[in-house]
């Protein structure tokens, strides 16, 4: 690249011919423009803030008339722009006047242009200021680049817009530019804590709050719709916010991709947005779409550092009939950093049937979705993240990763790694020692999720980064016991070592085929404690299987928990009222004897596993619970008994197999409570009794000691 303001010498001698006839000096420094007219509207800059001897630095370019439209924008390719000429958009540029060695950033003389070789770091843009964040990588003060900033360099400051053209002139000054006391610090990482609910809604609040942003903003791109892109590679921050959904996902706010992100504000420990651009549909008939339910990653990057944080959509994901075994990932073994490798996936409900494949001309495969085989793929969620080993539909083109598929069977999937487009460190797509790893496997039966992360090299595992802990998924249904009012109440915690995991997504469906397909219910986030509660309303009584999942994250696996639940109503003579149980086990043949009194029902479960059932029983057909009793497979039971505000509820627990339970509401009481009118007639005789002894003895004593006065 020539040096643009020694060659382009048309240029410097027009722009010194400009100032010498306005009288303003080249030399010295901070010197204001000509104090002449300006025509009305043009830009006029009244200060320049200290420009140092370094390459980031804040630069704050005050003054009128700037404008409030935004500069068209070509990146440079290490986190700098240029802002293009040419058009309606205004334009900075900056101009080092050395003699020797001098240099022009941030501007190009229109779009069709390459790119300068030094841009600028452009912060932000209003009618009154334009703040800068520095140069490119191009521009260096060590003496071991090209273009150099040195103390005491002119520079020229030149805004130009539609309605005139502005300048400045300065010097550089010796020393380095100061740091706000509440910028990151370098090294430093960036935490998210919490990232508020996300709806599927275009234009809406999204409030990221955590550490380590930074107060520097990031560089934006515009995209036409109100929406922009932030620039990575540079100085200044970028964040992106990614739908991992397992089809059709999209990244947002991240240059190179066609979703923006309203950045409404950025400080050190919140980020703030207001909603997407337009490019993105919330009606599923786009491209990219928000929807329900869609398993959203957001990631800010900062000095090269990265924060994560997951979380997903708002309400309930699309109904589906489902058809065969739901998939589940039990176990995956190791991965390392090598292309060519052996990975074991390990679980249920995989099928036998053999998925789809498109070749990759390098021996790996995609595996073809939108039909009735499986897919599998692997996805990268670290911040320059990929998908490997499966593409939409038969009718688009391949893919740039592959896997090596070597064997799908129902109960395992080996893989011998990835296709070349893949690189262990050297290219576009990397697969290093820690990335975050997800591997999703889809059938006709639903969806199986595992999340581990990438050891070190093949054989090493001294830095083997542990895959994510499982928590713990508790869930417990009670129903209201009156038909008239018959709703469930679904609740339950998610734990890690007995401590409560806050905003997490908790996904409630239910099954009425044994878990065949499934129906979802809500979505819902627990609370600072780890907390759920969800209640539902169902139409009818019968056997239902409710499923609570959590998706997990980087941290934290993925986990479900299945529950059994059986109603069945019943008439009585003054009220309808419901008979209920929930359990761990599979629960059939529900039913009640009026004529006996007797509730009874078969419970299933794996052999050397514990089960547990509750109960839920009207208080208005039982008045007393001594009357309650209850046999597994004909033997006395021991249970408890607890009350709601309807019903009793008993718990109690077993050694799986299969059982019948018995509970009989009209057993007699094998200690019958004392019989108080014989009680009292006893107390009343006993008393009869004491008072005559006593009466007696003191006659008795009375009648001798007159003999002993009479005597004397």
């Amino acid at each position: 690249m020539m040096k643009k303001a020694l060659l382009e010498t048309s240029l410097g001698m027009l722009i010194l011919c400009g100032l010498l006839i306005t009288g303003g000096s080249r030399l010295g420094a901070a010197q204001s423009p000509a104090t002449g007219e300006n025509p009305e509207g043009s830009p006029v800059i009244s200060s320049v803030s200290p420009i140092t001897a370094a390459v980031s630095q804040t630069i704050t370019v005050q003054g009128s008339g700037f404008g409030n439209l935004q500069p068209t924008l070509m990146n440079v390719g290490d986190g700098s722009v240029d802002t293009v000429g040419g058009g309606t958009t205004p334009t900075i540029f900056i101009l080092d006047e050395n003699a020797e060695n001098g240099w022009q950033a941030g501007i190009q003389k229109n779009s069709t242009w390459g790119w300068d070789s030094i841009g600028i770091i452009l912060v932000s843009w209003s009618d009154n200021k334009i703040v800068l964040g520095g140069f490119g990588s191009a521009v260096g003060t060590d003496g071991q680049t090209e273009w150099l900033i040195s103390s005491g360099d002119p520079m020229l400051i030149d805004v130009q817009t539609v309605n005139g053209e502005a300048n400045y002139t300065t010097k550089v000054i010796s020393g380095h530019p100061l740091q706000s006391s509440s910028s990151t610090s370098p090294g430093s990482h960036p935490v998210i804590s919490s990232v508020s609910s996300i709806a599927d809604e275009l234009l809406q609040t999204i409030t990221i709050q955590g550490s380590g942003f930074g107060d520097v903003l990031p560089q934006t791109q515009s995209l036409g719709d109100g929406s922009v892109d932030t620039i990575d590679g540079g100085y200044t921050p970028s964040m992106q916010v990614r739908d991992n959904s397992l089809i059709n996902g999209w990244t947002g706010g991240y240059q190179g991709n066609g979703v923006g992100i309203i950045l409404v504000s950025w400080s050190d420990t919140k980020i703030v947005l207001g909603g997407f651009g337009r490019s993105l549909s919330t009606t599923g008939q786009g491209e990219w779409n928000l929807m329900p339910g869609d398993p959203i990653q957001v990631l800010v990057k900062v000095s090269g550092q990265v924060a994560s944080y997951s979380t997903s959509v708002l309400g309930s994901l699309p109904s589906t009939s489902n058809n065969g075994a739901t998939p589940i990932i039990s176990l995956v073994s190791q991965i390392s950093t090598s292309i060519i490798q052996k990975i074991v996936i390990t679980g249920s409900g995989f099928g036998n049937i053999q998925p789809q494949l498109m070749s990759l001309g390098d021996g790996s495969v995609d595996t073809v979705g939108s039909g009735s085989t499986p897919v599998i793929q692997v996805h990268n969620d670290g911040w320059d993240g990929w998908e490997a080993g499966t593409q939409d539909g038969p009718s688009t083109g391949a893919d740039s990763i592959g896997v090596m598929l070597d064997n799908w069977s129902d109960g395992q999937i080996i893989l011998g790694g990835f296709g070349s487009a893949l690189n262990d460190g050297n290219g576009q797509w990397q697969l290093l020692s820690g990335d975050p790893i997800r591997i999703v496997v889809m059938t006709t039966g639903g969806v199986a999720i595992y999340e581990t992360k990438v050891a070190g090299n093949s054989g090493m595992t001294s830095n083997f980064a542990p895959p994510p802990q499982e928590p713990k998924l508790a869930v417990f249904c009670q129903s209201f016991t009156s038909l008239d009012n018959f709703r469930v109440e679904i609740s339950g915690n998610l734990t890690q070592s007995g401590v409560g995991i806050p905003d997490a997504p908790i996904l409630l469906a239910y099954s009425v085929t044994g878990g065949g397909s499934w129906l979802n219910l809500t979505m819902v986030n627990t609370d600072s404690v780890g907390d759920f509660l969800a209640e539902w309303l169902p139409s009818v009584t019968g056997n239902f299987v409710i499923n609570a999942t959590y998706a997990g994250n980087v941290t934290l696996a993925a986990t479900s928990t299945v529950v059994s639940f059986a109603v069945i109503p019943y008439n009585s003579a003054v009220s309808q009222d419901i008979f209920s149980v929930a359990s761990n086990s599979t629960v059939t043949d529900l039913g009640f004897n009026s004529t006996s009194g007797q509730l009874s029902f078969t419970v299933t479960g794996p052999s050397g596993t514990r089960g547990y059932a509750d109960v839920y029983i009207a208080k208005s057909l039982v008045n007393e619970t001594s009357t309650i009793k209850a046999f597994i497979d004909g033997d006395a039971a021991t249970f408890t008994i607890s009350s709601t505000a309807d019903s009793w509820m008993l718990h109690f627990n077993y050694h799986h197999s299969a059982h019948q339970v018995t509970i009989d509401l009209n057993a007699p009481d094998t200690n019958p409570p004392l019989d108080t009118t014989k009680l009292f007639q006893g107390i009343a005789i006993g008393a009869i009794i004491s008072i005559s002894v006593i009466l007696s003895i003191f006659l008795f004593l009375r009648k001798n000691r007159k003999r002993t006065q009479i005597n004397a």
